[in-house]
């Protein structure tokens, strides 16, 4: 009996301690988004986009490490494949600052021939990595850092991190990857000696091998050789879906006003003006108060609690109380789960807010937990609008050559991915598709816009494929329609 308290115990005070960490990073990841980018030299935006890319590590590290505990009812999120695109954003945001700080350089090196995406453990490289860089940018003083990813052969990955500093002694490649041994001769800064001890036991895991050697022309270089399947077919993924949320009339609760930023930004991309409360007192007097299409609480606020607002609003009895509700939580264990799904949540949507496309899938997720009559989101009809189709033929051809050049520009920003330059043309669409009358496309590049600015690597990934689309079927449209001759391939 006492042992199996204390192994309720232990995992409580697991859970309240993944709750802390949340909120602070969820604290972290907000603040810097509520920092205006007008006001940043571009040396101050690398940083800031550093310290973004460090905290979205940590968020996932949180994920796997804390929240991945043996609480009964807690499902442990299979590992994230490795897309290149994002792995080679994320080294570039997080580390290529950091060498520039100390007056140093970045290079990463992308052989053609490497896939985009690989079934292996996307958490584990990234620490692998993480902690090899940590080692280079302390240890080498000077020169140039790179990192090379390459295929060894069809079915090995290697990844090759060189620096110009003053290389390994013997002991220590003798040593290497024991916890604890420090190369005090050549290495002497302070440390505890387990970031080679990390990458090795990592690399085991993964089935792999590490190789330290020094370099003929000055440096070291760590070699990581993985096995990776010999045709790696692209991983699917959640369908990029958007509800359209223009007019919905949604309510949040949340006290923290970095949530708060956050949650009216994402909400503003889908359409939505959302009703702002601090405390579940003042949200549960509002819901009974006035109608809503869609509720999103924190469930841990001053006054009421977002458990007793969800209650409250399920047990009221006016027309909107079964309208869809997402539970916002820091708590991710499995009795927290059962108890906000007991109390009427639809969608869980967990701290720190990960984006645009994962709010909108607690969103849809909501909706169809919700009766159907009660659903907030719009039904988008495609085609032109009726303003559009008076046009005459000479600004029907401005605004596809307007369209062309968007097309073109979002295409180049995608690979090496060019945040300014997303953000420029995001802007320009949204202009030149409300022209066209083609709502669903102006709110694809807000959302794209947003998740730009907020939102992860592969949020954009996503939307920017999907607006890619969208651009070319409006283009075809206003060519169809405007019977033009000139047939531009995309």
């Amino acid at each position: 009996m006492g042992a199996c308290s204390g192994e309720h115990e232990r995992i409580e005070q697991r859970s309240l301690l993944e709750h802390d960490l949340r909120a602070a990073l969820c604290e972290i990841r907000g603040g810097l988004q509520m920092i205006p980018e007008a006001d940043l030299s571009p040396v101050s935006r690398k940083q800031i986009e550093r310290i973004q890319a460090a905290s979205d590590f940590l968020s996932h590290l949180i994920e796997r490490g804390i929240g991945a505990s043996d609480a009964p009812g807690k499902h442990r999120r299979a590992p994230e494949p490795l897309w290149l695109a994002r792995f080679a954003d994320m080294l570039e945001r997080r580390w290529a600052p950091a060498a520039q700080a100390s007056d140093r350089q970045l290079q990463i090196a992308i052989s053609e021939s490497v896939p985009s995406v690989f079934q292996i453990d996307a958490l584990k490289v990234e620490r692998i990595l993480s902690n090899l860089l940590s080692n280079a940018l302390s240890y080498a003083a000077q020169g140039q850092i790179t990192v090379t990813i390459e295929m060894a052969d069809p079915s090995t990955l290697r990844i090759r991190v060189c620096d110009e500093g003053p290389g390994f002694s013997e002991a220590f490649l003798t040593h290497a990857g024991t916890a604890g041994w420090r190369d005090t001769a050549l290495r002497p800064k302070e440390g505890k000696g387990l970031g080679l001890f990390i990458c090795k036991t990592l690399t085991q895991s993964l089935g792999g091998a590490l190789t330290l050697s020094n370099r003929a022309e000055g440096g070291a270089q760590i070699a990581l050789e993985l096995p990776v399947l010999p045709k790696t077919a692209p991983v699917p993924r959640e369908p990029c879906t958007l509800p359209d949320l223009s007019g919905a009339r949604v309510l949040v609760a949340d006290d923290s006003q970095t949530n708060q930023f956050v949650l009216a930004a994402m909400l503003g991309a889908l359409g939505a003006s959302p009703m702002i409360y601090a405390d579940g007192t003042s949200a549960r007097a509002a819901l009974l108060a006035q109608s809503v299409d869609l509720v999103i609480v924190d469930i841990e606020m001053p006054g009421a609690s977002g458990l007793e607002v969800i209650k409250c609003l399920r047990a009221s009895g006016v027309p909107w109380a079964d309208c869809p509700v997402i539970a916002c939580t820091g708590h991710v264990q499995g009795p927290n789960l059962d108890a906000i799904r007991t109390a009427g949540a639809g969608a869980l949507l967990a701290k720190p807010l990960e984006g645009l496309m994962a709010l909108s899938r607690r969103i849809c997720e909501a909706v169809q937990a919700a009766p159907p009559h009660l659903n907030p989101c719009k039904e988008v009809v495609p085609g032109l609008s009726l303003e559009c189709t008076k046009w005459d033929s000479a600004l029907a051809q401005h605004v596809i050559a307007d369209l062309r050049a968007i097309h073109d520009g979002l295409r180049a920003a995608q690979d090496p991915l060019d945040r300014d330059a997303i953000r420029t043309q995001c802007h320009m669409l949204s202009a030149v598709a409300g022209t066209a009358g083609d709502m669903c496309l102006t709110r694809h590049a807000r959302a794209l816009n947003c998740s730009n600015q907020h939102g992860p690597v592969q949020d954009i990934a996503d939307l920017t494929r999907e607006t890619l689309d969208r651009v070319t079927r409006l283009i075809h449209q206003l060519e169809r329609h405007f019977s033009t001759n000139e047939f531009y391939s995309l």
